[in-house]
């Protein structure tokens, strides 16, 4: 199959068109591109170790761990009585 030849006018919007539009590409802002992409993920991972220190901290503080004291509570038993037999039987 053979390609049509596109006209130079034509041509020359088309790469317009694309710079303009951001469609262009070029290995050095690809890589900018990737280097920018990894320091945001950097950052941002930094940033959830922060948040995530600062809500044990808050957590903490509403909610203090006690310390066990050594004292245990136990449910008060009821004395239970076996039924008296009727008429000893």
């Amino acid at each position: 199959m053979e390609h049509a030849c596109v006209p130079n006018g034509l041509a020359h919007n088309l790469e317009l068109e694309m710079c303009v539009g951001g469609l262009e590409t070029s290995p050095q802002g690809v890589t900018a591109d990737v280097a920018e992409v990894k320091q945001d993920v950097s950052e941002m991972k930094q940033d959830m170790v922060t948040t995530r220190a600062e809500i044990n901290r808050l957590l903490q503080t509403l909610f203090p761990q006690q310390k066990p004291t050594g004292q245990t509570y136990t449910q008060p038993q009821t004395p239970t009585t076996p039924p008296n037999p009727v008429n000893g039987i």
